[in-house]
């Protein structure tokens, strides 16, 4: 620790926190107000270092101890991967950072990565239930399988965590491919079957929310027939238009699907809660990436560039190498674990 910062605790240790009444606020009731602060709203500890020089260098000096007391009210941080010592941070839109356990920043990044897992456990994007066959489920009643499903999603995506902050600390695409395809490889096969299935159900999902966008934006389309006479236009080439739009969601679902495993949930959060502000970072930041995956692709279509396989891709080629088994059974030996996870899950949490 800084000398510095244990100097001017020491020395100024009186000059903290007055009441209103100029009684002087204890160094230890000082840091239990800021666990609280932190607790309540984690932005509010940039806020508490203005206070003072001195208050600023004691919640300095004190700041493992703190973020340690108030991570222990989250029990679920585990759950977004806050046992790692160094995770990426999206907090701040497009500045990606690496940061460091038990440090305010941290916090701050936890409390964030539950609200997008709770954002995205209830969203269209993750919706398993009622949709099409061949989701994992359970012979159990509705309620009972509801939760068993959001258990499901949010073990999914903490793997999803994992994976994309197997990278902290790189930042060449060759080193940070590399680096999940082994990261990939090590998991076991349970844990490979979460993070397959939980992207085929995103990328499923989206395909069916842009799909519905392009028609509420393009109501001809959602009816060929009439568009069809009504613009001198055949059967044929209105099926054909239908078919090309198809295609480009199919291309587009794609990216979006590595997109979330290079990124993490961050990035499926930041696409579909940044819709309704499309002017945030976030969604910006989100919609460039896409692009950006989009243009990859089409160069390497026509020759221009090397490409690189998709995570997706080498999530299942790990998965068929360790369960022994073909392409044509991947499926339904991967719902067959997670049916069979689900169906012990613990009934408290999710």
């Amino acid at each position: 620790m800084d000398t510095k910062l244990v100097k001017a605790v020491n020395s100024q240790r009186l000059n903290l926190l007055c009441s209103h009444g100029g009684i002087e606020l204890l160094p230890e009731i000082c840091l239990r107000v800021t666990e609280l602060l932190i607790d309540s709203d984690s932005k509010a500890v940039g806020r508490l270092q203005l206070a003072s020089k001195s208050f600023f260098a004691l919640i300095k000096f004190h700041e493992k101890s703190v973020t340690k007391t108030v991570s222990k009210n989250y029990h679920n941080f585990e759950i977004v991967n806050g046992s790692e010592k160094f995770v990426f941070s999206f907090h701040h839109g497009l500045d990606i950072e690496e940061l460091e356990r038990y440090t305010y920043p941290w916090v701050s990044e936890m409390k964030f990565r539950k609200t997008i897992v709770e954002f995205l456990v209830k969203h269209e994007i993750t919706e398993m239930a009622g949709t099409i066959d061949g989701w994992p489920s359970l012979n159990v009643c509705k309620k009972e399988l509801q939760f068993k499903l959001n258990w499901f999603k949010s073990r999914a995506l903490f793997l999803l965590f994992r994976l994309s902050d197997s990278v902290t600390g790189l930042y060449t695409t060759d080193t940070i491919r590399d680096q999940q395809s082994k990261f990939l490889h090590s998991l076991s096969t349970k844990e490979l079957a979460f993070i397959g299935v939980m992207v085929e159900v995103m990328g499923h999902n989206f395909f069916i929310i842009t799909k519905r966008t392009m028609l509420k934006y393009n109501p001809a389309q959602s009816n060929s027939h009439e568009s069809s006479r009504s613009n001198s236009v055949s059967e044929n080439q209105a099926g054909a238009i239908s078919d090309l739009n198809d295609n480009w969601i199919r291309e587009t679902m794609c990216v979006f699907e590595d997109l979330v495993q290079r990124y993490g949930p961050y990035f499926a959060w930041a696409y579909l809660e940044g819709s309704r502000d499309r002017l945030s970072k976030s969604s910006q930041w989100a919609r460039c990436k896409i692009r950006e995956g989009i243009a990859n692709m089409n160069a390497f279509e026509l020759g221009y560039t090397m490409s690189y396989a998709s995570l997706q891709s080498v999530v299942w080629r790990a998965f068929r190498q360790k369960q022994g088994c073909g392409s044509a059974s991947t499926w339904n030996f991967a719902k067959g674990l997670v049916e069979k996870e689900m169906k012990v899950c613990p009934n408290d949490v999710y």
